[in-house]
């Protein structure tokens, strides 16, 4: 199910394999959609909801529900990254 859901946000919002862009399901089934910073942030009015926006008018949420077998859409968010990209690297330590 998360894998279809990101095919389908790739597609629709125009992303290649450059661009984190993953689909999380949250306790609940919750879908959030989460990309990175610098995607969110080039939107025509500089709001991070033109992705959830965009995503909606092309049934995202009526998918992710009857569909992919998540219980609701809670919109897009920031891209998190895994506790090792906060790690120190080998140059900063000295």
């Amino acid at each position: 199910a998360v894998e279809m859901a990101e095919e389908f946000v790739r597609e629709v919002l125009g992303l290649d394999e450059t661009v984190n862009a993953r689909v999380r399901m949250l306790s609940g089934g919750k879908a959030m959609v989460e990309l990175d910073n610098s995607i969110l942030e080039s939107g025509d009015d500089g709001e991070t909801n033109w992705a959830a926006d965009l995503l909606r008018d092309f049934g995202f949420e009526e998918r992710c529900i009857d569909e992919w077998g998540f219980n609701s859409f809670g919109g897009v968010r920031g891209f998190k990254t895994g506790s090792v990209a906060a790690m120190p690297t080998e140059d900063s330590k000295h």
